[in-house]
Protein backbone atom coordinates (compact mmCIF):
# COMPACT_ATOMS: atom_id res chain seq x y z
CA UNK A 1 0.00 0.00 0.00
CA UNK A 2 1.11 3.09 -1.01
CA UNK A 3 1.82 5.96 1.94
CA UNK A 4 2.29 9.60 1.58
CA UNK A 5 3.51 12.27 4.41
CA UNK A 6 2.87 15.75 4.64
CA UNK A 7 4.89 17.84 6.17
CA UNK A 8 3.95 21.30 7.72
CA UNK A 9 6.58 23.83 8.86
CA UNK A 10 6.99 27.77 9.40
CA UNK A 11 4.01 29.57 11.52
CA UNK A 12 0.34 28.96 12.01
CA UNK A 13 -0.34 31.84 10.26
CA UNK A 14 -3.76 31.75 8.37
CA UNK A 15 -4.15 27.80 8.50
CA UNK A 16 -7.70 28.22 9.71
CA UNK A 17 -8.15 30.19 5.76
CA UNK A 18 -6.30 27.76 3.77
CA UNK A 19 -6.34 24.41 5.59
CA UNK A 20 -9.98 23.29 4.10
CA UNK A 21 -8.16 23.87 0.44
CA UNK A 22 -4.92 22.54 1.16
CA UNK A 23 -6.72 19.13 2.78
CA UNK A 24 -9.48 18.88 -0.36
CA UNK A 25 -6.77 19.45 -3.17
CA UNK A 26 -3.40 18.14 -1.55
CA UNK A 27 -4.36 15.58 1.59
CA UNK A 28 -7.70 13.98 0.59
CA UNK A 29 -6.62 12.25 -3.05
CA UNK A 30 -4.19 10.21 -0.65
CA UNK A 31 -6.16 8.92 2.30
CA UNK A 32 -6.55 6.91 4.27
CA UNK A 33 -2.66 6.01 4.12
CA UNK A 34 -1.62 9.95 4.60
CA UNK A 35 0.01 11.26 7.70
CA UNK A 36 0.84 14.33 8.81
CA UNK A 37 3.83 16.15 10.41
CA UNK A 38 4.23 19.85 11.61
CA UNK A 39 6.74 21.84 13.15
CA UNK A 40 5.32 25.27 14.30
CA UNK A 41 5.73 28.63 14.76
CA UNK A 42 3.15 30.18 17.19
CA UNK A 43 3.08 34.01 17.55
CA UNK A 44 -0.58 34.37 18.98
CA UNK A 45 -3.11 37.15 17.85
CA UNK A 46 -0.98 40.14 19.43
CA UNK A 47 2.48 40.70 17.18
CA UNK A 48 3.16 43.96 19.12
CA UNK A 49 5.42 41.83 21.74
CA UNK A 50 7.28 41.12 18.18
CA UNK A 51 7.98 44.60 17.34
CA UNK A 52 9.80 45.97 20.53
CA UNK A 53 12.78 47.52 19.15
CA UNK A 54 15.83 45.60 19.23
CA UNK A 55 13.91 42.72 20.61
CA UNK A 56 14.37 40.88 17.38
CA UNK A 57 17.32 40.91 14.29
CA UNK A 58 14.36 41.37 11.97
CA UNK A 59 10.57 41.82 11.98
CA UNK A 60 10.40 40.69 8.76
CA UNK A 61 7.06 39.12 7.31
CA UNK A 62 5.35 39.07 11.06
CA UNK A 63 1.99 38.22 10.34
CA UNK A 64 -0.72 37.17 13.71
CA UNK A 65 -2.05 34.10 13.76
CA UNK A 66 -5.75 33.48 12.85
CA UNK A 67 -6.15 30.64 15.29
CA UNK A 68 -4.91 28.63 18.14
CA UNK A 69 -2.44 25.46 17.91
CA UNK A 70 -5.33 23.61 19.36
CA UNK A 71 -7.20 24.50 16.63
CA UNK A 72 -4.71 23.26 14.03
CA UNK A 73 -4.43 19.79 16.15
CA UNK A 74 -8.72 20.20 15.71
CA UNK A 75 -8.86 20.18 12.65
CA UNK A 76 -5.53 18.43 10.87
CA UNK A 77 -5.43 15.81 13.25
CA UNK A 78 -1.66 15.56 12.76
CA UNK A 79 0.51 12.24 13.52
CA UNK A 80 2.72 14.32 14.84
CA UNK A 81 3.06 18.13 16.06
CA UNK A 82 5.66 20.12 18.09
CA UNK A 83 4.38 23.83 18.30
CA UNK A 84 6.54 26.34 19.46
CA UNK A 85 6.07 30.00 20.73
CA UNK A 86 8.49 32.24 18.57
CA UNK A 87 11.30 33.75 21.10
CA UNK A 88 14.40 35.61 21.29
CA UNK A 89 16.01 32.14 22.48
CA UNK A 90 14.71 30.33 19.22
CA UNK A 91 15.92 32.96 17.17
CA UNK A 92 19.88 32.64 19.08
CA UNK A 93 19.77 28.96 18.91
CA UNK A 94 18.78 29.04 14.78
CA UNK A 95 21.65 32.02 14.37
CA UNK A 96 23.77 29.81 16.35
CA UNK A 97 23.92 26.44 14.81
CA UNK A 98 24.00 28.15 11.77
CA UNK A 99 26.60 31.02 11.71
CA UNK A 100 24.43 33.14 11.12
CA UNK A 101 25.65 36.07 13.19
CA UNK A 102 28.62 36.06 10.98
CA UNK A 103 26.38 36.11 7.76
CA UNK A 104 24.49 38.76 8.39
CA UNK A 105 26.85 40.82 10.15
CA UNK A 106 27.87 43.18 6.68
CA UNK A 107 24.65 42.93 4.94
CA UNK A 108 21.90 45.24 4.37
CA UNK A 109 18.22 45.64 5.82
CA UNK A 110 16.82 43.90 2.70
CA UNK A 111 19.29 41.52 2.44
CA UNK A 112 19.67 40.99 6.48
CA UNK A 113 15.80 39.95 6.35
CA UNK A 114 15.70 37.60 3.55
CA UNK A 115 18.69 35.63 4.75
CA UNK A 116 17.04 35.26 8.68
CA UNK A 117 13.98 34.72 7.09
CA UNK A 118 15.64 31.98 4.66
CA UNK A 119 17.49 30.19 7.78
CA UNK A 120 14.84 30.11 10.03
CA UNK A 121 12.34 28.52 7.17
CA UNK A 122 14.61 25.92 6.22
CA UNK A 123 15.64 25.07 9.78
CA UNK A 124 12.14 24.47 10.69
CA UNK A 125 11.55 22.32 7.50
CA UNK A 126 14.29 20.38 8.69
CA UNK A 127 12.64 19.90 12.51
CA UNK A 128 9.54 18.90 10.75
CA UNK A 129 10.81 16.48 8.29
CA UNK A 130 13.03 15.04 11.24
CA UNK A 131 9.23 13.99 12.70
CA UNK A 132 8.37 12.24 9.76
CA UNK A 133 11.96 10.00 10.07
CA UNK A 134 11.36 9.63 13.92
CA UNK A 135 7.68 8.29 13.17
CA UNK A 136 9.52 5.97 9.97
CA UNK A 137 12.42 5.07 12.75
CA UNK A 138 9.24 3.71 15.03
CA UNK A 139 7.49 1.66 12.74
CA UNK A 140 10.43 0.38 10.43
CA UNK A 141 8.44 1.77 7.34
CA UNK A 142 9.85 4.44 4.56
CA UNK A 143 6.81 6.66 2.98
CA UNK A 144 6.71 6.19 -0.81
CA UNK A 145 6.13 9.94 -1.04
CA UNK A 146 6.59 13.32 1.29
CA UNK A 147 4.90 16.47 0.19
CA UNK A 148 6.16 19.89 1.63
CA UNK A 149 2.99 22.39 2.15
CA UNK A 150 2.66 25.73 3.69
CA UNK A 151 -0.23 26.57 5.99
CA UNK A 152 -0.36 30.25 3.97
CA UNK A 153 -1.43 29.33 0.51
CA UNK A 154 -5.30 28.28 -1.06
CA UNK A 155 -5.16 25.95 -3.10
CA UNK A 156 -7.84 26.34 -6.56
CA UNK A 157 -6.85 22.80 -7.56
CA UNK A 158 -6.01 19.52 -7.01
CA UNK A 159 -2.14 18.11 -7.85
CA UNK A 160 -2.12 16.19 -10.77
CA UNK A 161 -0.40 13.15 -8.77
CA UNK A 162 -1.75 9.98 -8.68
CA UNK A 163 -0.66 6.48 -7.36
CA UNK A 164 0.84 5.16 -10.71
CA UNK A 165 3.27 8.38 -10.37
CA UNK A 166 4.42 8.24 -7.42
CA UNK A 167 5.55 4.53 -7.61
CA UNK A 168 7.07 5.75 -10.88
CA UNK A 169 8.96 8.53 -9.03
CA UNK A 170 12.69 8.26 -8.43
CA UNK A 171 14.90 8.71 -6.02
CA UNK A 172 16.81 11.64 -8.47
CA UNK A 173 13.69 13.24 -9.12
CA UNK A 174 11.39 16.58 -7.18
CA UNK A 175 8.16 17.65 -8.25
CA UNK A 176 7.35 21.47 -8.22
CA UNK A 177 4.11 23.46 -8.84
CA UNK A 178 4.72 25.25 -12.17
CA UNK A 179 3.87 28.26 -11.12
CA UNK A 180 6.32 32.28 -11.63
CA UNK A 181 9.44 30.59 -9.96
CA UNK A 182 9.02 27.70 -11.37
CA UNK A 183 10.98 28.82 -14.53
CA UNK A 184 14.01 28.55 -12.46
CA UNK A 185 13.68 24.74 -11.61
CA UNK A 186 13.23 25.69 -8.04
CA UNK A 187 9.95 25.89 -5.60
CA UNK A 188 10.29 26.21 -1.86
CA UNK A 189 6.64 27.24 -1.60
CA UNK A 190 6.06 23.60 -2.28
CA UNK A 191 7.91 20.34 -3.63
CA UNK A 192 7.65 16.51 -2.87
CA UNK A 193 9.43 13.79 -3.59
CA UNK A 194 10.51 10.18 -1.96
CA UNK A 195 11.29 10.02 1.12
CA UNK A 196 15.50 9.39 1.31
CA UNK A 197 15.30 12.60 -1.03
CA UNK A 198 13.67 14.96 1.05
CA UNK A 199 15.38 13.42 3.92
CA UNK A 200 18.56 14.65 2.10
CA UNK A 201 17.02 18.03 0.85
CA UNK A 202 15.86 18.95 3.81
CA UNK A 203 19.70 18.86 5.33
CA UNK A 204 20.10 22.26 3.40
CA UNK A 205 20.49 24.02 7.18
CA UNK A 206 23.98 22.36 7.33
CA UNK A 207 24.99 23.89 3.79
CA UNK A 208 23.70 27.51 4.21
CA UNK A 209 27.00 28.89 5.81
CA UNK A 210 29.28 27.64 2.53
CA UNK A 211 26.46 28.66 0.38
CA UNK A 212 26.93 32.08 1.60
CA UNK A 213 30.91 32.20 2.59
CA UNK A 214 31.13 30.57 -0.73
CA UNK A 215 29.27 33.23 -2.41
CA UNK A 216 27.07 30.12 -4.11
CA UNK A 217 23.97 32.29 -4.50
CA UNK A 218 23.59 35.71 -5.89
CA UNK A 219 21.09 36.62 -2.47
CA UNK A 220 21.05 34.22 0.48
CA UNK A 221 17.00 33.48 0.26
CA UNK A 222 14.44 30.55 0.17
CA UNK A 223 14.17 30.61 -3.55
CA UNK A 224 18.17 30.77 -4.78
CA UNK A 225 18.79 28.20 -1.40
CA UNK A 226 16.18 25.52 -3.10
CA UNK A 227 17.36 26.20 -6.43
CA UNK A 228 21.04 25.26 -5.00
CA UNK A 229 20.47 22.06 -3.28
CA UNK A 230 18.20 20.68 -6.40
CA UNK A 231 21.41 21.44 -8.56
CA UNK A 232 23.50 19.83 -5.89
CA UNK A 233 21.80 16.50 -5.38
CA UNK A 234 21.69 16.71 -9.62
CA UNK A 235 17.83 16.13 -9.44
CA UNK A 236 15.09 16.07 -12.23
CA UNK A 237 13.10 18.56 -11.63
CA UNK A 238 9.04 17.57 -12.65
CA UNK A 239 6.60 20.54 -12.82
CA UNK A 240 2.82 20.22 -12.40
CA UNK A 241 -0.31 22.51 -12.08
CA UNK A 242 0.16 26.44 -13.07
CA UNK A 243 0.26 30.06 -11.56
CA UNK A 244 -3.93 29.18 -10.94
CA UNK A 245 -2.78 26.07 -8.75
CA UNK A 246 -2.96 28.02 -5.11
CA UNK A 247 -2.03 31.56 -4.17
CA UNK A 248 -0.70 33.79 -0.97
CA UNK A 249 -3.49 33.98 1.61
CA UNK A 250 -3.85 38.26 2.35
CA UNK A 251 -6.42 38.31 5.19
CA UNK A 252 -6.26 42.27 3.84
CA UNK A 253 -8.07 41.59 0.77
CA UNK A 254 -10.18 39.42 1.51
CA UNK A 255 -14.10 41.33 1.07
CA UNK A 256 -15.84 40.90 4.46
CA UNK A 257 -19.20 39.85 4.20
CA UNK A 258 -21.81 40.44 6.91
CA UNK A 259 -22.33 37.99 9.84
CA UNK A 260 -25.05 35.25 8.05
CA UNK A 261 -25.76 31.79 9.40
CA UNK A 262 -27.79 29.74 6.34
CA UNK A 263 -29.52 26.72 6.96
CA UNK A 264 -29.21 23.83 3.61
CA UNK A 265 -30.24 20.65 3.61
CA UNK A 266 -28.45 17.45 1.16
CA UNK A 267 -25.03 19.47 1.57
CA UNK A 268 -23.17 16.37 0.65
CA UNK A 269 -24.99 16.29 -3.07
CA UNK A 270 -22.72 18.13 -5.59
CA UNK A 271 -24.96 21.63 -5.85
CA UNK A 272 -25.36 21.31 -2.06
CA UNK A 273 -21.73 21.03 -1.20
CA UNK A 274 -20.56 23.61 -3.65
CA UNK A 275 -22.77 25.77 -2.70
CA UNK A 276 -21.70 25.18 1.06
CA UNK A 277 -18.13 25.81 0.26
CA UNK A 278 -18.49 29.18 -1.40
CA UNK A 279 -20.69 30.50 1.41
CA UNK A 280 -18.21 29.36 3.67
CA UNK A 281 -15.53 31.19 2.22
CA UNK A 282 -17.64 34.29 2.10
CA UNK A 283 -17.38 33.90 5.91
CA UNK A 284 -20.95 32.51 6.47
CA UNK A 285 -22.04 30.41 8.86
CA UNK A 286 -23.49 27.14 7.57
CA UNK A 287 -25.63 24.89 9.44
CA UNK A 288 -25.79 21.53 6.96
CA UNK A 289 -28.13 19.14 7.07
CA UNK A 290 -27.12 15.51 6.41
CA UNK A 291 -29.88 13.03 5.64
CA UNK A 292 -27.74 9.87 4.59
CA UNK A 293 -25.01 9.56 7.64
CA UNK A 294 -25.81 5.21 7.88
CA UNK A 295 -25.54 5.09 4.00
CA UNK A 296 -22.95 7.33 2.37
CA UNK A 297 -20.87 6.52 -0.76
CA UNK A 298 -17.11 6.89 -0.28
CA UNK A 299 -17.25 10.59 -2.49
CA UNK A 300 -20.20 11.95 0.20
CA UNK A 301 -18.21 11.03 3.09
CA UNK A 302 -15.42 12.68 1.53
CA UNK A 303 -17.00 15.99 0.78
CA UNK A 304 -18.45 16.41 4.66
CA UNK A 305 -14.78 15.79 5.75
CA UNK A 306 -14.22 18.81 4.17
CA UNK A 307 -16.66 20.69 4.99
CA UNK A 308 -15.40 19.64 8.63
CA UNK A 309 -12.36 21.61 7.75
CA UNK A 310 -14.27 24.51 8.02
CA UNK A 311 -14.49 26.54 11.31
CA UNK A 312 -18.39 27.51 10.37
CA UNK A 313 -19.91 24.29 9.32
CA UNK A 314 -21.88 22.86 11.57
CA UNK A 315 -23.44 19.19 10.44
CA UNK A 316 -26.91 18.90 11.95
CA UNK A 317 -28.75 14.91 11.41
CA UNK A 318 -32.35 15.61 12.37
CA UNK A 319 -35.19 17.81 12.00
CA UNK A 320 -34.00 21.66 13.62
CA UNK A 321 -36.51 23.01 16.00
CA UNK A 322 -35.79 26.58 15.85
CA UNK A 323 -35.72 28.54 12.66
CA UNK A 324 -35.20 32.00 13.88
CA UNK A 325 -31.43 32.10 14.16
CA UNK A 326 -31.43 31.59 9.72
CA UNK A 327 -31.19 34.68 7.60
CA UNK A 328 -31.56 31.49 4.64
CA UNK A 329 -33.11 28.47 4.65
CA UNK A 330 -32.20 26.95 1.08
CA UNK A 331 -33.63 23.63 0.30
CA UNK A 332 -32.00 22.03 -2.45
CA UNK A 333 -33.87 19.72 -4.34
CA UNK A 334 -36.65 18.50 -1.84
CA UNK A 335 -37.20 19.50 1.84
CA UNK A 336 -36.02 16.78 3.33
CA UNK A 337 -35.45 17.47 7.50
CA UNK A 338 -37.14 21.06 6.58
CA UNK A 339 -40.62 20.20 7.22
CA UNK A 340 -41.06 21.63 10.35
CA UNK A 341 -39.68 24.60 8.92
CA UNK A 342 -42.65 27.40 8.02
CA UNK A 343 -41.77 28.33 4.55
CA UNK A 344 -41.62 31.88 4.54
CA UNK A 345 -41.08 34.77 1.63
CA UNK A 346 -38.89 36.04 3.49
CA UNK A 347 -36.22 33.43 3.96
CA UNK A 348 -36.54 30.50 2.28
CA UNK A 349 -34.86 29.32 -0.95
CA UNK A 350 -36.11 26.31 -3.30
CA UNK A 351 -33.36 25.04 -5.85
CA UNK A 352 -34.86 22.50 -8.07
CA UNK A 353 -36.53 22.01 -11.18
CA UNK A 354 -39.59 21.44 -10.23
CA UNK A 355 -41.51 22.18 -7.06
CA UNK A 356 -42.61 19.94 -4.66
CA UNK A 357 -46.50 19.05 -5.23
CA UNK A 358 -47.05 20.89 -1.28
CA UNK A 359 -45.08 24.14 -2.27
CA UNK A 360 -45.84 26.86 -4.19
CA UNK A 361 -43.96 29.67 -5.38
CA UNK A 362 -46.12 32.38 -2.98
CA UNK A 363 -44.39 30.31 -0.33
CA UNK A 364 -41.32 31.11 -1.42
CA UNK A 365 -38.57 33.81 -1.38
CA UNK A 366 -37.38 32.78 -4.79
CA UNK A 367 -37.14 29.77 -6.85
CA UNK A 368 -33.96 28.88 -8.46
CA UNK A 369 -33.19 26.72 -11.35
CA UNK A 370 -29.75 25.62 -11.77
CA UNK A 371 -28.74 24.95 -15.26
CA UNK A 372 -24.83 26.05 -15.79
CA UNK A 373 -23.09 24.44 -12.23
CA UNK A 374 -20.34 27.22 -12.69
CA UNK A 375 -22.57 29.91 -12.04
CA UNK A 376 -22.62 28.74 -8.50
CA UNK A 377 -20.90 31.69 -7.16
CA UNK A 378 -23.28 34.01 -9.06
CA UNK A 379 -26.21 32.42 -7.22
CA UNK A 380 -24.38 32.39 -3.86
CA UNK A 381 -24.21 36.26 -3.87
CA UNK A 382 -27.28 36.94 -5.54
CA UNK A 383 -28.93 35.04 -2.70
CA UNK A 384 -26.58 37.05 -0.16
CA UNK A 385 -27.95 40.05 -1.58
CA UNK A 386 -31.20 39.83 -1.26
CA UNK A 387 -31.69 41.46 -4.59
CA UNK A 388 -34.51 39.44 -6.62
CA UNK A 389 -37.72 37.32 -5.73
CA UNK A 390 -39.70 34.61 -7.67
CA UNK A 391 -37.97 32.61 -9.87
CA UNK A 392 -34.48 32.75 -11.18
CA UNK A 393 -32.49 31.13 -13.60
CA UNK A 394 -28.80 30.07 -13.79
Amino acid sequence: MTRVAVVFSGQIRSFKSCYPSIYKYVISQYEPKVDIFMHLWEYGNDISEYKEKNKFITQFKLQNDECSKEYVIEKAQPTKIVCDKWSKGWEQKIMNDLGGYDIIKNMNEKEKNYAVSCMCMYYKIMLANKLKIDYEVDYGFKYDLVIRVRLDFKWNEQINFNLQNIQDLLDSQIVIINDNYAKHNCNDKFFMTTSSTMDDFCNIPFFIYDIWKNKEVPLLEGQEVNKWMIKKLELQVIKIGSNNTYEKYLGSKRITYKDKTYLLNNCTSQLGFLMCEHFLNMGIRIHGIIDNIDNMTFEEEKKLNILYKYELFSPFYKEQEDYNIYSRVICIDNINHLKNHVLSRRISVFIGNELPENITLNQLKQHIIIKNINKISDLCLKIYQKQSTGNLIF
